[in-house]
């Protein structure tokens, strides 16, 4: 299985990078859906995770929620499984602006190492791997096993 995410550093509202997120990402997906598929009898499982939020610049944020929505879309054509980052952060720190999450100023402002990577690991990335390496038939592993092994 290959778990990618392209996005944090294209929300740069009016940049380039932002303007043509679709356009790159298209590329990206196109590239590793090819390279996934050419073991024909085994291909490589592909899983994209949604761009976690902005939190302390709404504007950067509005840009990823515009992002997120286009990635969306994009998987859903190449049958892509998708992770939402974004979703469950803001359920749990709050709607942008937010001067800090956890405790911790400028937490998901684009990162938040420590406990915030930890409890989005545990609570968001670890089950949704599992849930689709067991949906494939490619483990019987605990969630624990897993987490270690993305560690």
């Amino acid at each position: 299985m290959l778990y990618f995410n392209w996005g944090i550093h294209s929300a740069v509202p009016e940049s380039d990078e932002a303007r043509n997120y679709a356009k790159y990402l298209s590329w990206i997906v196109q590239e590793l859906t090819a390279w996934a598929r050419s073991d024909g009898e085994d291909p490589v499982k592909l899983m994209f995770a949604l761009t976690s939020p902005w939190l302390n610049d709404k504007a950067k944020n509005d840009v990823i929620v515009e992002h997120n929505m286009q990635a969306k879309k994009l998987m859903d054509m190449f049958d892509i499984p998708i992770i939402d980052l974004h979703g469950p952060i803001i359920a749990k720190c709050g709607e942008p602006p937010q001067a800090a999450c956890f405790n911790k100023t400028e937490c998901w402002s684009p990162h938040c190492k420590g406990e915030g990577y930890e409890w989005l690991a545990s609570t968001v990335v670890t089950p949704a791997i599992r849930k689709l390496l067991v949906e494939s038939g490619k483990t019987t592993a605990s969630n624990d096993e897993i987490s270690l092994a993305i560690e």
